[in-house]
């Protein structure tokens, strides 16, 4: 059985004008279908705790546009 690697996967949403902050379950919860399409692409070997240190944050945006930025490296 080989043993899959540890990803450090780091999250974050730029909101911008006229956009709110969300909550902390709804901005983990907003990540959701991006973490399982990263996961379909086998970007990231397995979505589960045990092989995903998921950190999602969120600011402001420079430019008043929305988008996300996505880091990941193995642990």
């Amino acid at each position: 059985m080989q043993l899959l690697p540890v990803v450090d996967l780091k999250i974050v949403r730029h909101y911008g004008y006229r956009k709110r902050a969300f909550d902390l379950d709804n901005l983990y919860g907003s990540v959701k279908l991006l973490v399982d399409a990263m996961r379909g692409l086998e970007i990231i070997a397995e979505d589960t705790p045990k092989h995903i240190n998921l950190t999602v944050e969120q600011e402001k945006s420079p430019d008043k546009s929305t988008f996300v930025t996505i880091d990941a490296s193995e642990s």
